[in-house]
């Protein structure tokens, strides 16, 4: 199993920086490219001491949900029940594009989920791939305005 933190955080960083751009994508309101960089690695150190540390998937998850829940308060994000919303919609989206894409890497070149934690260039390919999808999304969502909360803004 990868549990080397010197692998993994810092292919961490980009994790947190594309869910938050997923809230601002999701969301009506600009988060800016400093402040999504600026909680990148506090986010990514959150994340990669729960899942070395505490070994467990489920409380990882829960523990990046309220630090991401943490970082929107501090960037005065709207109200707690939109903050705690988008945490949830943002991660959640994240999760089911893991799975597909861990889901298809399978099906498509026959690698069980089990040597992604094994082997850290595979790791690194099914990460990088999930991240890929995940900012498709995110930018397909903010195309189309996709807004949660809020009307989409009218041009013209």
């Amino acid at each position: 199993m990868i549990d080397n933190l010197f692998f993994l955080y810092p292919i961490g960083i980009l994790e947190p920086a594309v869910i938050l751009f997923l809230i601002h994508a999701l969301s009506n309101q600009q988060l800016g490219a400093k402040k999504i960089l600026s909680a990148s690695p506090f986010l990514a150190a959150l994340a990669v001491s729960t899942r070395v540390f505490l070994g467990s998937y489920i409380i990882s998850i829960i523990l990046y949900t309220l630090g991401l829940i943490i970082v929107l308060t501090a960037f005065r994000y709207k109200g707690l029940t939109e903050r705690i919303t988008m945490s949830f919609l943002a991660f959640s989206i994240y999760l089911v594009i893991e799975f597909l894409n861990i889901k298809a890497i399978e099906v498509i070149w026959n690698i069980a989920p089990r040597q992604f934690m094994e082997d850290p260039l595979l790791y690194l390919f099914g990460f990088l791939s999930h991240m890929a999808a995940l900012v498709i999304v995110a930018l397909i969502v903010a195309r189309f305005n996709v807004f949660i909360f809020e009307e989409p803004l009218r041009r013209g």
